[in-house]
């Protein structure tokens, strides 16, 4: 599920893949959208664009963005393919398997790029401040083709391109949250037997 802006309006996916778009206090439907891509699961295929619009994983390739108030769809990075996006603050970053890619989220300006090092590419989910400007994603820290493999944390400065980066070991990012100029990044650590599991915050 994904919650709007506004914190008004619920969007959800169902095993039919069908979007719907909900008046949380009225408990009603706004609008349903059934032209999804044949693959559409997952939280990070879908979201608010803002309190208006959504975007979503089309069969075509790339994304449909739908704004039910005007009822109008247009098509975005048709036949790129990409794996997955996530919008906060007027940022839309759309994440392919060696790249990921920041846009406006209102005119879908190009705002730059950030490419991958390691062999295996970018795993897991980004991760805005959309106040700061600021994405944090994990990479493969090795040249081999292990997704198992040891992974750094980054962190793009979209305004000013700066990239950090922090060694972070075989942790898992499962949430960042933001505070002043500090990054609280959430990790899960799993054992050799994949049932023994910790958890950490590095800031």
């Amino acid at each position: 599920m994904r919650l709007s802006p506004d914190r008004e309006k619920l969007l959800t996916c169902d095993a039919t893949r069908t979007l719907t778009v909900w008046d949380i206090a009225a408990g009603s439907r706004i609008c349903e959208r059934r032209d999804c891509g044949p693959y559409l699961s997952e939280a990070e295929d879908y979201c608010f664009l803002d309190n208006d619009r959504i975007a979503y994983l089309n069969e075509a390739g790339g994304y449909t963005v739908y704004d039910w108030k005007k009822e109008r769809a247009e098509s975005f990075l048709e036949g790129s393919f990409p794996r997955g996006l996530e919008t906060s603050g007027g940022l839309l970053a759309v994440k392919y398997s060696e790249e990921i890619q920041m846009y406006r989220a209102d005119t879908f300006e190009y705002l730059g790029n950030y490419v991958k090092e390691g062999f295996y590419g970018i795993p897991g989910d980004v991760f805005i401040d959309g106040e700061r400007k600021i994405a944090v994603f994990q990479e493969t820290a090795t040249e081999a083709g292990d997704p198992d493999d040891p992974r750094r944390l980054v962190f793009w400065d979209i305004e000013s391109g700066r990239i950090s980066k922090a060694e972070a070991g075989d942790c898992r990012v499962d949430n960042v949250a933001f505070a002043g100029n500090t990054a609280y990044v959430l990790c899960s650590y799993f054992g050799d037997d994949f049932y023994n599991m910790e958890a950490g915050i590095m800031a």
